[in-house]
């Protein structure tokens, strides 16, 4: 019993303490083509696509945003190279490769938004509905993600069979 106390104390130490979300950020592919959200939000009217399913994207984005879907983004824009362009989604894993791909095909302005939507909310900036609302809701995309969602007044409670 103490020993189990004692890990959980651990884990939760972990998950408050960042480090969870910075070891995530280790596995993600295209972490060199990365922007901070500090320097995303320093950018002047960047090109802001969300490539999740559609059902997290409808249950809240990044202001301004387009959905592109995360299974082929080279069909979804048409990107102008002198665009300024970020790309998220809950981590940054799914955006990475997206941006991988779309560097690969000659688009240099592309950058993944460092540690995604999820990072965004824990540093308390706002996400809207399709209709513009501002809500405290993000999709956790699935089981254990939600554990990076470190402000707990987010709602996350969205079931995985919502993602088929």
């Amino acid at each position: 019993m103490l020993w189990s106390c004692f890990l959980y104390v651990v884990f939760q130490i972990f998950l408050s303490s960042g480090l969870a979300m910075a070891a995530v950020q280790l596995v993600c592919p295209g972490r060199e083509m990365s922007i901070s959200i500090e320097d995303f939000q320093q950018l002047k009217n960047p090109v802001i696509l969300d490539c999740r399913k559609f059902e997290e994207f409808k249950v809240s984005h990044i202001k301004n945003s387009e959905w592109i879907g995360e299974e082929e983004p080279q069909n979804s824009v048409l990107i102008n190279p002198k665009d300024t362009v970020i790309i998220y989604c809950s981590v940054g894993y799914r955006s990475g490769l997206a941006t991988e791909y779309l560097r690969s095909k000659g688009n240099q302005n592309v950058f993944n938004l460092k540690e995604g939507i999820f990072g965004y909310v824990n540093k308390r900036n706002s996400v809207y509905t399709s209709s513009g609302n501002k809500v405290l809701k993000v999709h956790p995309y699935r089981w254990p993600w939600d554990f990076l969602i470190l402000n707990k007044d987010i709602t996350t409670n969205y079931s995985d069979d919502q993602l088929e």
